[in-house]
């Protein structure tokens, strides 16, 4: 059997009872299932660049989001730190504010 390989006319002569349109028909039918499964082959290669495309761009957008987030909570961090340092010079102010209207009113 491995000489046939070598040699593909060694089959019409081992195989006499099938006939010649009959190997062309099977050669036909072999060669449309090939180009059959190449086809579908080539769909789920299609398919699945398409899922890895849209994978990249979801972990890019993932990406770009925790980033954003992070940026964010830098500042809003850094505006929180502002506003305790501002806040009790602010309620010194509001104390005085009150302490002298009430002087005022006192005075009236």
């Amino acid at each position: 059997m491995a000489a046939m390989g070598k040699h593909p006319f060694l089959l019409v002569v081992l195989l006499p009872s099938i006939s010649l349109s009959e190997l062309c028909l099977q050669s036909a039918e072999i060669d449309a299932l090939v180009r059959m499964e190449c086809e579908r082959i080539r769909v789920v290669l299609e398919q699945s660049s398409k899922w890895q495309c849209q994978a990249r761009c979801a972990v890019d957008a993932w990406g770009k989001l925790r980033s954003g987030l992070q940026e964010r909570q830098s500042r809003e961090g850094g505006q929180v730190r502002h506003a305790r340092t501002l806040q009790l010079p602010l309620c010194n102010f509001v104390f005085s504010l009150v302490m002298y209207c009430t002087r005022c009113l006192e005075q009236q």
